[in-house]
């Protein structure tokens, strides 16, 4: 079994979490049957855009 390594961090970090972020919406489309449209649609820059935005706002 592979090691968990927990990070904490900042919006730096946001890329590695790309790839990831990208096979889990694959996922998701696959078995959503509410979202998948919106899913199919949205990019990874564009959510990280809207993390940030909410880092910023609080």
């Amino acid at each position: 079994m592979a090691d968990v390594h927990f990070v904490e961090g900042s919006a730096e970090l946001l890329d590695k979490v790309g790839l990831l972020w990208k096979k889990l919406n694959i996922h998701h489309q696959t078995i959503s049957t509410h979202f998948r449209d919106s899913m199919a649609l949205m990019t990874f820059e564009q959510r990280k855009a809207s993390w940030q935005s909410r880092t910023e706002t609080g």
